[in-house]
C-alpha cells in the first residue's frame, strides 16, 4: 500500500477541530509493578475536550457531514448510562445544532450523572420505559415524524452506516498519534486493548492502512454490537474512499473478551479496578468500559506479563456519578 497516497486522501476528509491537542500516553508503572507486567500504558482519550472521551474525536468528522447534508438537528439513541449522549449534546449546542435524545430503560431513573447532563444540553430527552425500549424502531419513527412537523430536519445517528464509517475514520488520527508515541517511547509490538466499537475498528483500519505491527485484544461490553456488520460497512466504504481492498477477519483479534452480560452494572471486580487506578495512578476509569479493560488485564496477568499493553481509555468520567452508591466509599 502507498501510505503517502492514503494519508493524502485521508487529509481531504472534511474535519472540524474539536480536539486541539494530542492526548497523553501514560505509563501505569505502579500497577504494572504490582502485577509483574512488563509494560502497561493508557491512551488518555478521557482527556479530550468537553467532558472527554471518544465522542469528541467522532464529532470532528460527523459535524461537517451533517452540515454538508443540510440537517439542522441530531436525533440520537442510547442507553441511559451511555457517554455518547452527554458529549454529543454539548458539542451540538456549541455548533448551533438542535439535539434530541432517546434514552432506553430510563423512565424511572434519577436525573443524575449522564441523564442530568443530557437534559441540560439537549432540546428534549425521551426517557423510555421497558416496553418502548423493546420497540425502539417504532418509537424512533414517531419522534422523527413529530420533529419534521415542527420544521426540524434531523439526522438519525443510531445505526447510520455513514456515521459508523466516520467514527472509525476519526480513530485513524488517534492511531497516528499512538504510533508517534510508540516511536518516542521505543515501544515495539504493542498489544492494543480496546472496547469493541468504532474506535477499535478505526485503530484496526489504521494498522492495515499504514502497516503498523500491532496486536489487538477486544473487550465486548455490549451484546447488541454487531461487529461483523460494522466490519462489512468499513470494508465497503474504505474501498470507495481509498481505492484499496481492506479485509477484516476474526484473526485480527488475538482475543475477544465478552463481558456484555454485565453491561451497565458495576461488578465488584470492576469497582476494584476503578479504585486501583485512582489510588495508584491518579486516573478515574469510566465504569461502563475502561475499568473492564483493566479488570481483564488483572485477571490475565500471567499470559500478558511479557507484553507491551496499551489500554485505550475512551470513556468520559461523568458516568461515575451514576454509580456512587455502588462504590461505597
Amino acid at each position: 500500500m502507498n501510505t503517502e497516497k492514503i494519508l493524502k486522501k485521508y487529509k481531504t476528509i472534511p474535519k472540524y477541530n474539536l480536539l486541539n491537542h494530542i492526548t497523553p500516553l501514560q505509563n501505569l508503572d505502579k500497577i504494572a509493578k504490582q502485577f509483574d507486567l512488563q509494560n502497561l500504558y493508557v491512551k488518555r482519550d478521557d482527556l479530550t475536550n468537553f467532558l472527554g472521551g471518544e465522542e469528541v474525536r467522532f464529532y470532528e468528522y460527523i459535524l461537517p457531514f451533517i452540515k454538508s447534508k443540510n440537517y439542522n438537528s441530531i436525533l440520537n439513541v442510547n442507553d441511559y448510562h451511555s457517554n455518547d449522549g452527554i458529549v454529543a449534546s454539548m458539542i451540538s449546542k456549541k455548533n448551533d445544532l438542535d439535539y434530541f435524545l432517546i434514552t432506553k430503560n430510563a423512565a424511572h431513573k434519577h436525573s443524575s450523572g449522564n441523564i442530568l447532563i443530557s437534559k441540560l444540553f439537549s432540546n428534549e430527552v425521551h426517557s423510555l420505559d421497558e416496553f418502548w425500549s423493546s420497540n425502539i424502531d417504532d418509537y424512533i419513527k414517531r419522534v422523527i415524524s413529530d420533529l419534521k412537523k415542527n420544521n426540524f430536519n434531523p439526522i438519525l445517528i443510531h445505526k447510520n452506516e455513514e456515521i459508523i464509517f466516520l467514527k472509525s475514520l476519526a480513530y485513524i488520527n488517534a492511531a497516528m498519534e499512538l504510533n508517534a508515541q510508540f516511536e518516542t517511547k521505543k515501544i515495539k509490538k504493542p498489544y492494543i486493548l480496546c472496547t469493541l466499537n468504532e474506535s477499535f475498528l478505526g485503530l484496526l483500519l489504521a494498522s492495515k492502512l499504514f502497516n503498523y505491527d500491532w496486536k489487538f485484544i477486544g473487550i465486548q461490553i455490549e451484546s447488541n454490537i454487531n461487529l461483523e456488520k460494522m466490519m462489512e460497512i468499513i470494508e465497503t466504504k474504505s474501498k470507495e474512499l481509498f481505492n484499496i481492498d481492506i479485509i477484516f477477519s476474526s484473526k485480527d483479534l488475538e482475543e475477544k473478551y465478552d463481558v456484555s452480560n454485565d453491561y451497565g452494572v458495576l461488578s465488584e471486580k470492576n469497582k476494584q479496578a476503578i479504585l486501583l487506578a485512582s489510588e495508584k495512578e491518579n486516573i478515574l476509569l469510566n465504569p461502563l468500559n475502561d475499568c473492564k479493560i483493566l479488570s481483564y488485564v488483572i485477571e490475565n496477568t500471567k499470559k500478558l506479563s511479557d507484553k507491551n499493553l496499551i489500554i485505550i481509555n475512551t470513556g468520559t468520567n461523568v458516568s461515575i456519578y451514576n454509580y456512587l452508591q455502588n462504590l461505597n466509599l
